[in-house]
């Protein structure tokens, strides 16, 4: 039988570091606690998502963040009512009114997807939650940092629309220092075009697991944690984070050998 064992204190040990970390690097320009966004795509990385996510509730964590729409269903579904962020833009319009329904943040990357929202939330009679995506040379979602025009026209007649944050993600931010600080000028750049034509910007973030280590400058208003939760960042750190699950094997004669999840006292 293989079991991935989850130590639960060395879990809630790293929670406390990063929580301990964010509160030394300061205030955000506006002078509020900047705002930790937990990632868990991927079943929570192995964990189980449901019984991960509350875990981090219990833990002091109320923002989270999804790539799919089944993920933010589910966390739904189980009860859960803290903020939740779908990352993954999207104007297939019946997916958007699942998210809209489920109170989920919506995720803007292009022009199409703010035409679709704002006819939903037009339909709705109510403003739809959004943050903008922007795309600061990923290159596979989000909107181009290039298209300002395009961002301006489409989100200035985008009535039903509430522009609740906005954030874009970096390419290698844990090797690639120069790449990393041009994409952060132009997620700036396009942050202050946006602004100067009244256009909302809400919350942003663009800081990583090994982001908001590497570049404290850089966390803006919330940072987005994943990994770093179970003790996995690329590169060395001052803080001592503990690996937090491990395979425990056991051989069993004449019996198929199975994998389950169990979270364990340290």
């Amino acid at each position: 039988m293989k079991t991935l064992v989850i130590k639960k204190e060395d879990l809630r040990y790293n929670i406390k570091q990063i929580k301990e970390l964010v509160e030394k690097i300061g205030k955000d320009d506006n002078g509020n606690q900047v705002k930790i966004i937990a990632k868990i795509k991927e079943n929570a990385y192995g964990l189980g998502l449901i019984e991960y996510t509350k875990f981090l509730i219990e833990n002091g964590i109320s923002f989270f963040a999804v790539e799919t729409i089944e993920e933010g269903i589910n966390l739904r579904k189980a009860g859960i009512k803290e903020e939740i962020l779908m990352l993954l833009p999207t104007a297939i319009k019946e997916d958007i009114q699942t998210l809209v329904e489920n109170n989920i943040i919506l995720s803007l990357g292009s022009k199409k997807d703010v035409e679709i929202a704002n006819e939903v939330g037009k339909e709705q009679k109510k403003k739809i939650r959004a943050q903008l995506n922007i795309d600061t040379g990923i290159g596979i979602r989000g909107w181009p940092y290039q298209n300002r025009e395009e961002m301006i026209i489409s989100l200035k007649s985008a009535n039903n629309i509430k522009i609740e944050g906005t954030f874009s993600e970096f390419v290698n931010s844990a090797n690639d220092d120069k790449y990393t600080k041009l994409q952060f000028q132009r997620f700036l750049d396009v942050v202050e075009v946006l602004q100067m034509n009244n256009i909302q910007t809400g919350m942003l973030h663009i800081c990583d697991d090994s982001a908001f280590l590497r570049y404290t400058t850089m966390n803006l208003n919330a940072i987005r944690i994943g990994k770093a939760f179970l003790g996995e960042v690329e590169n060395k750190t001052s803080i001592p984070f503990r690996k937090v699950k491990y395979l425990e094997t056991r051989y069993i004669r004449n019996k198929r050998v199975i994998k389950r999840i169990l979270f364990r006292k340290r």
